[in-house]
């Protein structure tokens, strides 16, 4: 639970209760699953297509949320169904985190707790920054470096669970950062120094906007 948390830097309360109903309606893209499909994809998209699996699970204010699971987990997860009833896990217990024992009823694992564990056993300096809200920040801060175009934004928003506003505006980059790293560079193109590694400086496109030396 906690690794499938990490990587696609989900709610806990999300992934808590992944039913084994959302495990089943798995997609996946693979010469097999939906050759045209994975035909039209770039090739470095396609190595990744075949080491993932995708799920819909149930988010914030029931809508639909990604889940991807890498072709270890989605193994892993196999194992935990395959042996379910040998660890007395309840039969109508919908949740593949269920914990067994009938007294409990439908309860499950908690990913806060696991984490919160999981962190401090590891000995990681400070262990109270692996918490998955700030997982969360810290995947959506980065992102802001990346330059993104309005797509690739919209998409990651979607992933996570945000709306695309609330992403650009919570998890910007920060002014000193934008100055000091990008703007810095065009600066140097200005008194003709050569740089040549930014994507779109020539234009600024990269800053939405265009840029003339005179």
């Amino acid at each position: 639970m906690i690794a499938i948390q990490i990587f696609n830097r989900r709610r806990a309360g999300e992934l808590e209760r992944i039913t084994i109903d959302d495990f089943n309606t798995f997609q996946s893209i693979d010469q097999n699953s939906d050759p045209e499909l994975f035909k039209s994809l770039p090739e470095e998209y396609r190595s990744n297509a075949k080491n993932y699996f995708r799920l819909v699970i149930r988010g914030k204010k029931d809508r639909g949320v990604p889940v991807l699971l890498s072709t270890d987990i989605f193994d892993s997860v196999k194992l935990i169904l395959k042996f379910r009833n040998e660890a007395a896990v309840p039969n109508k217990n919908p949740y593949i985190f269920g914990i067994p024992g009938k007294s409990l009823g439908n309860s499950y694992l908690r990913a806060c707790d696991l984490m919160r564990t999981f962190a401090k056993e590891s000995g990681i300096s400070n262990d109270s920054l692996m918490r998955g809200t700030q997982l969360r920040n810290q995947l959506a801060t980065q992102s802001a470096t990346l330059d993104l175009n309005e797509g690739e934004v919209n998409d990651l928003a979607n992933f996570l669970g945000h709306a695309e506003k609330i992403h650009r505006e919570h998890y910007k980059i920060p002014v000193v950062s934008r100055e000091i790293g990008r703007i810095s560079r065009l600066l140097e193109m200005g008194i003709g120094k050569n740089v040549t590694n930014e994507k779109n400086m020539s234009t600024g496109s990269s800053l939405g906007m265009k840029i003339k030396f005179y």
